[in-house]
């Protein structure tokens, strides 16, 4: 019986990240594409995310998380990742499962259910990977998934109804900024708006 080399290990857990990076270009697609979304396409992409979740290395399971608990301040839930891959792979997997919930088929293209006209099942369901998403980047918080998050919450954290977990969001955004470099101002008035907000905070 042989076993795996760290470094191989890394190969694999890389090829998997990868694979997650490829669905959620797919599922990306699926949603902004011009045309009507065809169920059997979203059956499929949905398939793809349920085999990745069922099927991923035991690697890519967080080594310890917390559940996000107000009187303990934890706006969101804590979730420790070992590898930088790893974490976008999680980011990219609860971002696609929001994206599917978002762009369901049979609808129109470009058109979206936002929060004000979904049904609260469907909230719940999606606030619970929206604030994956910001615990996952809230906890591992290298530059790559600082940029990552910036670029998709306008899409999970517009679900954000709790004014704490606004204002992490807004945090983490400008973290982003002072980490990187990466604007800013454009996402917080895109989140603003959807918030309700109508301006700055």
């Amino acid at each position: 019986m042989t076993t795996k080399t760290p470094t191989r290990q890394i190969l694999i857990d890389c090829a998997w990240a990868n694979r997650m990076a490829s669905i959620i270009f797919d599922v990306i697609n699926y949603a902004f594409q011009r045309e009507p979304r065809d169920i059997e396409t979203w059956i499929s992409l949905r398939g793809n995310l349920d085999q990745w979740s069922m099927t991923k290395p035991l690697s890519f399971r967080p080594y310890y998380e917390m559940e996000r608990s107000s009187t303990e301040g934890r706006t969101f839930p804590e979730i420790w990742i070992t590898s930088d891959c790893h974490v976008l792979a999680w980011l990219y997997f609860h971002t696609a499962t929001i994206l599917l919930k978002v762009y369901p088929p049979s609808s129109g293209s470009r058109q979206a259910a936002f929060p004000a006209s979904r049904g609260l099942a469907d909230n719940e369901e999606i606030q619970l990977h929206a604030r994956a998403i910001a615990g996952i980047v809230a906890t591992n918080p290298n530059a790559q998934a600082l940029i990552i998050f910036c670029h998709i919450a306008t899409v999970s954290a517009i679900f954000f109804t709790e004014k704490a977990e606004q204002t992490e969001t807004i945090r983490l955004i400008r973290m982003a900024n002072k980490v990187t470099g990466h604007p800013y101002k454009g996402i917080e008035k895109k989140l603003y708006e959807q918030w309700g907000c109508g301006s700055y905070v």
